[in-house]
């Protein structure tokens, strides 16, 4: 559907008489602009600026003092930048990125006894890889590498000192390894169970 030209009348004025408008504006600003000089010189606070009120002084703003931290680090003489003074991290020693593998199903429970081991053998399969082993785990202080951060870790016994229900390497009793997981402080975070 088309739009009607309906022409807006101060559209006809402007078109219609172009000089008698240019000089109304003029005149219009060159009145603001007497106005203020006249408002000005009688004393009147025209624009009532108070720069007390500003935060000028971030002395103990934390974005500053954040930032004068690192500027400024090499004049602490308290602060040794030495990189032998802070001992060596080994190789693999710390997580810089995450492989994270989501399983999920649009109809029924994840946490079956079939899918668990179907989790569990996809995981295995990655962690035996030999790349995955040679350039890509995160390594411990034995120099192994260290399991994934799993749902199965509770079932293979890697928790078991903390509950004696957290060692079901057969997937029997799952909801009460669930349970027992979600129960504990330690747990519950590496649980993670959030429905989505």
């Amino acid at each position: 559907m088309m739009a009607s030209n309906k022409i807006l009348p101060y559209c006809k004025v402007v078109v219609g008489h172009p000089k008698l408008c240019f000089g109304l504006a003029l005149a219009a600003h060159f009145l603001v602009i007497l106005l203020t000089a006249i408002l000005h010189t009688t004393g009147y606070d025209i624009i009532p600026v108070d720069f007390s009120r500003v935060p000028l002084n971030l002395e103990k703003d934390n974005s500053k003092l954040r930032a004068d931290a690192w500027n400024f680090v090499d004049q602490d003489p308290q602060i040794n930048l030495n990189a032998a003074s802070l001992g060596v991290q080994g190789e693999r020693a710390a997580r810089y990125d995450m492989l994270q593998l989501i399983y999920e199903l649009k109809r029924g429970n994840i946490f079956t006894k079939d899918n668990l081991k179907l989790i569990q053998k996809t995981e295995q399969e990655l962690f035996t890889n030999e790349a995955f082993q040679q350039k890509l785990c995160l390594l411990m202080q034995n120099k192994k590498c260290k399991p994934p951060t799993s749902i199965i870790r509770f079932f293979d016994g890697s928790y078991k000192k903390l509950h004696p229900l957290l060692n079901d390497p057969d997937f029997d009793n799952i909801p009460r390894v669930l349970s027992a997981a979600k129960a504990m402080n330690h747990t519950r975070g590496n649980l993670g169970l959030s429905p989505r």
